[in-house]
């Protein structure tokens, strides 16, 4: 029964009544209850007793009741505005809504996909809703309009997952009410891209959302925002990166494309159930900044060379190791658009694919479904690969694969996870690899390590005391010629001293030496000995040269390189 039907029932209204205050709400929308209290046909008091009486839902005075952040972040304000709901109290997986509409069983199921709750309806008075959504919501929008009231409405060509439509809305679909939220995220992506950031972290707590950046491997704080919008802004890069908006209580991943400046850039979203929320991270994989060559990686020249000429040979196995966030992929990707000819059979495993590089077969492992990087490789080996590329050798059935392959005429790169180049051949042996496969598949091993480049614009040079320098291997002679630099901080490096980053390598070439030490299974102590003999540069060793070259600072090196390495 509708609620003019109701009210006749109860004799508070008549049927000409109920017929003038629809001819109003024709004329002028909103609700018929509202039309009814504007022609003084009845109170909204009378109105609620008779919701209560007849639908058995409690009746809620808004005006002397208190919703806090938390529960308040459930609803959108733009979901909350539309539909003139709001949500008062969380009980377990029950969420009471204060509603003018109680029988609306599609908004109902609305409420439930958006909040992944159980929806108990509360009946109030539209004014005391409307005036609620003011008092507890307005705060929250006006910060929003405040923050981008520079960004025009054409922005919305930014968000181009394929020109909005594969994001899940065009212009056209987005009211009024929801473009705040859509130019909020917009602006967020947007200033991530600009300042160079490779990852956005947007974290829920109990009363603010922080916004992180990470820009040269370093977290950087932005302004909080209001709890309020939490839920609005999980659902709008929920949409664009093509997640279930309604489930909030496992990860999710996804991915999505903007188009920014001209150029492409892939956004790969990850979503995690937080007490507060869901945090998001968006990583950023600009694909337009420029083509990346092997000497702007950050090789020294003799290193440079080595690698350049292990990459050419026609078999065999090259191992890139170090932590996560150190680089390997670029130095990888970089080296397959190098080999990357009309007249070679490049395939990937990789998880996840970071990179979609043209005329690759690039594949994304999948794990979950048995699909794991051997299982990937083993298919590859029937597909007449040239060269093959594994994101990581987690086992002995990868390793042992990986090295057949090698020694069956394929060149095949991967990834391992070492401190050091020497160290890898300990993890090979203890995954169960043979010395003697090792020694006679493995070509090249290099460790690496991300630092951060001295801003060129407020380069002023360091005082660094002797006893440092020593430490860097400085001969005592010529401690008063050598010179370090830092930044001091201006606009261009947002005030860090530091712009965009570079490679440290240790590039360890095996010899014929070397492989009869690890045929022998020689320590790897004596490894490091010969190889140093023999000409690798170590990563600190490294990194020290790029401070002497006064591309980094002495605080970067000893930041990333290990206490315990040997400086000659």
């Amino acid at each position: 029964m509708r609620l003019g039907e109701m009210l006749i029932k109860a004799s508070l209204i008549t049927e000409e009544q109920l017929n003038e205050a629809l001819q109003q709400q024709k004329k002028e929308g909103g609700k018929i209850g509202s039309s009814l209290v504007k022609l003084n046909f009845i109170t909204e008091e009378k109105i609620l007793e008779v919701l209560q009486q007849q639908l058995g839902v409690v009746a809620i005075d808004l005006d002397n009741f208190e919703i806090d952040d938390e529960t308040l972040s459930l609803i959108p304000p733009d979901v909350a505005k539309k539909h003139l709901v709001v949500p008062i109290e969380k009980l377990g997986d029950t969420l009471t809504v204060a509603m003018s509409e109680v029988d609306n069983k599609q908004l109902m199921a609305d409420l439930q996909f958006i909040t992944n709750l159980n929806i108990s309806p509360a009946v109030a008075t539209e004014r005391s809703i409307k005036d609620a959504i003011d008092r507890y919501y307005k705060g929250a929008m006006e910060k929003i309009q405040e923050r981008t009231a520079d960004i025009q409405d054409t922005v919305m060509d930014f968000i181009s997952s394929s020109d909005e439509e594969e994001a899940g809305l065009s212009e056209e679909e987005i009211s009024g009410d929801e473009k705040p939220l859509v130019k909020l995220v917009n602006q967020i992506i947007m200033n991530g891209i600009t300042k160079g950031a490779s990852d956005i972290h947007i974290e829920p707590f109990e009363k603010y959302v922080r916004l992180r950046y990470r820009v040269d491997g370093v977290l950087h704080k932005d302004d909080d925002l209001p709890k309020a919008v939490a839920g609005g802004i999980a659902s709008r890069i929920k949409i664009m990166a093509h997640l279930d908006v309604a489930e909030k209580r496992v990860p999710q991943d996804g991915k999505a494309q903007v188009r920014y400046g001209g150029r492409k850039i892939d956004l790969r979203t990850a979503t995690v159930p937080c007490v507060h929320g869901e945090k998001i991270v968006i990583r950023i994989l600009d694909k337009g900044g420029g083509e990346v060559t092997l000497e702007m990686l950050g090789f020294e020249p003799e290193q440079l060379k080595r690698f350049t000429k292990s990459i050419q040979s026609p078999w065999g196995m090259i191992l890139i190791t170090g932590p996560t966030g150190s680089g390997k992929t670029w130095t990888l990707s970089t080296s397959l658009k190098l080999l990357n000819t009309e007249d070679v059979n490049i395939m990937t495993a990789e998880d996840p694919v970071e990179f979609d590089i043209e005329g690759l077969n690039q594949v994304q492992a999948r794990p979950e479904i048995g699909y794991t990087f051997a299982a990937a490789l083993k298919s590859f080996l029937r597909a007449d690969p040239d060269i093959v590329m594994i994101g990581e050798i987690r086992d002995f059935e990868t390793g042992d694969i990986a090295i057949k392959a090698a020694q069956t005429g394929h060149l095949v790169f991967a990834t391992l996870h070492t401190n050091s180049a020497p160290d890898t051949i300990a993890r090979l042996s203890n995954m169960g690899i043979e010395p003697f496969n090792t020694a006679s598949s493995l070509i090249m091993v290099i460790a690496q390590r991300l630092v951060r480049k001295v801003c060129q614009h407020c380069k002023v040079e360091e005082d660094v005391s002797n006893e440092l320098k020593i430490q860097m291997g400085i001969p005592k002679e010529k401690l008063n010629e050598v010179k370090f630099y830092k930044g001091k901080g201006c606009s261009k490096c947002n005030g860090s001293g530091y712009k965009g980053r570079t490679a440290i390598y240790e590039v360890l070439f095996i010899s014929e030496a070397l492989r009869d030490l690890i045929v022998k299974k020689a320590p790897i102590d004596q490894i490091r000995l010969v190889a140093r003999k023999e000409g690798m540069t170590t990563l600190r060793e490294s990194g020290v040269l790029k401070a002497l070259a006064g591309i980094t600072t002495v605080e970067e090196v000893f930041k990333n390189t290990a206490a315990d390495e040997e400086i000659e």
